[in-house]
């Protein structure tokens, strides 16, 4: 998976408004946030995309770091119960709620499901390894 690589113009636009908002919003309160569900976003998403990935396909683009964005701030207003974080997640359910769950199922020919649906459990992941330093900034 190659996350900063594009099939076009296109594809980077697509791509640029929800990781630039939902990385945003994953630095609050602190910027560590942000590099856990990074990393959980980029590994949860190469590896699903290796693991479950067809033979000679190619994944590009940064949706499955936007999906694991998502998954993160989902997961940290259910684990920290915090009400600006649960707030913060109903915003993400409520604007990317439809198009997340379907951009993770393999319906779309030449989507990669495999890198989104493993960007967001990485996201997922990573609010849940961090949940009691997320709890005590909450």
């Amino acid at each position: 998976m190659q996350p900063w690589l594009h099939a076009g113009l296109w594809h980077i636009t697509a791509n640029t408004g929800g990781l630039l908002l939902l990385g945003w919003l994953a630095m609050w309160p602190r910027i560590a946030n942000f590099w856990q569900a990074t990393a959980g976003a980029v590994l949860g998403a190469g590896l699903c995309a290796w693991l479950l990935g067809a033979p000679y396909s190619v994944h590009i683009g940064a949706s499955g770091v936007v999906f694991g964005y998502a998954g993160y701030l989902v997961a940290r207003g259910f684990y920290t119960r915090g009400i600006l974080s649960i707030l913060i997640a109903l915003f993400v359910v409520s604007s990317y709620g439809l198009s997340m769950l379907l951009g993770a199922l393999p319906i779309y020919p030449g989507v990669s499901w495999q890198s989104h649906l493993g960007g967001a459990m990485g996201g997922i992941i990573a609010a849940r390894l961090s949940r009691q330093s997320l709890r005590r900034q909450a």
